[in-house]
């Protein structure tokens, strides 16, 4: 799946508030601990959204998420450093960067929604809140969308593969990006 796809989706999601883009200039790595482990600056032409977009040199990023709705974009800091960074970190840090606290990380609100990098599903957390909101966690039955012209929203990916008489585990191949479409359906996972 395409950010662009994700985008649309957001956009919809968050109709009554407006894109902010903030300008990218600093951005921490943490260790498994939450501890800082280096900071680097950046004097580049890089812009991050309150929805989740990043713009370089005046392109938005259209980038294709992974299995695991995870983003990441390579930076080349003030140093010559080139360091890796997941897109829900560089969206905290920049529009929170004051906001976190001593072994906080970036938490996903609603987790079953982990494709969503705006501002409205994102927080500073310590670990502990993080497990206490793992039982939004995926499973095996995850809420599925088909983008287009319908919107339609199902109960899991059997559902939609019974209702479409679609392959078994097509559906889900969509979702996690391995295929952009099946029989001409385009799917997302809630």
């Amino acid at each position: 799946m395409r950010e662009s796809d994700i985008f649309q989706y957001i956009s919809r999601k968050y109709e009554d508030q407006k894109e902010v883009w903030l300008r990218v200039e600093r951005l921490a790595k943490f260790d498994s601990h939450g501890r800082v482990i280096s900071v680097h600056e950046f004097d580049m032409d890089c812009f991050v959204s309150s929805f989740g977009r990043l713009m370089r040199d005046g392109t938005i990023c259209d980038l294709t998420y992974c299995d695991k709705w995870d983003i990441s974009s390579m930076f080349t800091d003030v140093m010559g450093a080139q360091v890796r960074f997941k897109r829900h970190q560089i969206v905290m840090q920049t529009f929170y960067p004051d906001k976190r606290q001593q072994y906080d990380t970036v938490d996903h609100i609603e987790n079953t929604q982990r494709y969503d990098n705006s501002i409205y599903n994102l927080r500073w957390a310590n670990k502990d809140t993080q497990c206490t909101n793992r039982h939004n966690k995926p499973g095996k039955s995850r809420m599925v969308v088909c983008i287009g012209d319908s919107e339609e929203i199902y109960f899991s990916c059997r559902e939609v593969e019974r209702i479409y008489d679609l392959p078994c585990g097509s559906v889900g191949r969509v979702c996690r990006g391995e295929i952009d479409t099946i029989n001409g359906y385009r799917f997302c996972y809630l």
